[in-house]
């Protein structure tokens, strides 16, 4: 006598299998549909980047400038929706800066002041996935949404220390210094070991186009990434918190295969 949940088991098991099945060819056909149009490009522009900080170190930490360059390829279908994948270098990084007056053992300056200036760099491998919607024919017009990844590559840091001495008050600092501005700058690209190998995150934006004609199409993208993994590593501040956060505007040229 047969058993009821063997029975029931296998059902399910053939149910499941032919969900599974129709949604392959569903989905097959979505994809490949002879009206949905494949496209590849290549696109640059700049990047305008900074860190989220939950925990930091003491300073002003403000936007950096950087360049991204970017290969990508884009579904469109019959019915407006686009999907597109792309993969390029990226530059993440931050300025972070601090200036205070200079106290003496004796003497507490009043327009005097010491301070330094870090511009950090960091060159990131970038893939995006986004999801979107088309507007307009010979203009268009795109919002769009979707998640990154990325890999870590190496970090480009400039840094420039400085002081200013009013000579009113060179004599009551008295700390050999010369009276003046005066500053120390120095430049050097290494591998960080106390950032973080990856980094994931939302990311979203419009990309405004105009057809040239049936194959080629111009266009221009701006994109924001919001990181969510923290990319501090380092243990020797170990207590720190940041996030990537960028701003991404370029023009590019879209080709219809």
């Amino acid at each position: 006598m047969s058993n009821p949940t063997s029975k029931s088991i296998f059902r399910f098991q053939i149910t499941k299998r032919f969900v599974f099945i129709v949604l392959i060819i569903c989905t097959s056909n979505f994809l490949y549909s002879q009206d949905n149009e494949l496209s590849f490009g290549l696109t640059g522009g700049l990047t305008n980047s900074n860190m989220r900080q939950v925990k930091s170190l003491p300073g002003t930490y403000s936007f950096k400038p950087g360049l991204s360059t970017i290969m990508f390829l884009n579904l469109k279908t019959v019915s407006n929706f686009t999907f597109e994948t792309d993969i390029g270098y990226y530059q993440n990084g931050y300025k972070h800066s601090d200036k205070s007056l200079i106290i003496a053992p004796d003497y507490t300056a009043k327009n005097s002041f010491v301070g330094f200036e870090f511009l950090e760099t960091q060159n990131y491998i970038n893939n995006s996935w986004i999801a979107g919607y088309d507007f307009g024919e010979r203009f268009t017009f795109n919002i769009n949404l979707g998640f990154y990844w990325a890999v870590y590559m190496n970090t480009t840091i400039k840094s420039t220390v400085y002081y200013e001495i009013d000579p009113t008050e060179s004599s009551s600092i008295d700390l050999g210094l010369e009276s003046g501005y005066h500053e120390e700058t120095d430049k050097e690209t290494n591998r960080n070991e106390g950032i973080s190998n990856f980094d994931f995150g939302l990311s979203g934006g419009i990309i405004c186009g105009y057809n040239i004609n049936e194959k080629y199409h111009l266009r221009l993208i701006t994109r924001y990434n919001h990181g969510l993994v923290d990319i501090n590593k380092s243990e020797a501040i170990s207590d720190l918190e940041n996030y990537n956060i960028s701003f991404f505007t370029g023009i590019g040229i879209e080709i219809k295969i």
